[in-house]
């Protein structure tokens, strides 16, 4: 996709929140507690929605389908890592 974007001569921007320390609910939140997955994940949809009102951006990762990225790669696999993931994983019984 950034590929795509500098083709066409367009900028792409990163940026990085510096979060203060917060609490939502008697749950802090703040840079010391971004090791926590859950935690983490909501200061940055926080960030996206603000920067998404912001109208100033186009945001480039507001939204992953989860399911169609996993059957790419899923679809992408030689047939016998298949095999051997659905004998893993597949369904039992």
């Amino acid at each position: 996709m950034f590929q795509k974007y500098l083709s066409e001569g367009r900028k792409i921007a990163f940026d990085v929140g510096d979060v203060e320390p917060f609490e939502i609910n008697g749950m802090r939140f703040g840079g010391d507690t971004m090791h926590d997955t859950f935690k983490r994940r909501a200061v940055e949809n926080i960030l996206l929605a603000l920067a998404q009102k912001s109208g100033e951006y186009e945001l480039l990762n507001v939204f992953v389908d989860w399911v169609a990225d996993a059957v790419e790669k899923l679809s992408k696999l030689p047939p016998h890592e298949l095999k051997k993931l659905l004998e893993l994983f597949g369904k039992k019984g």
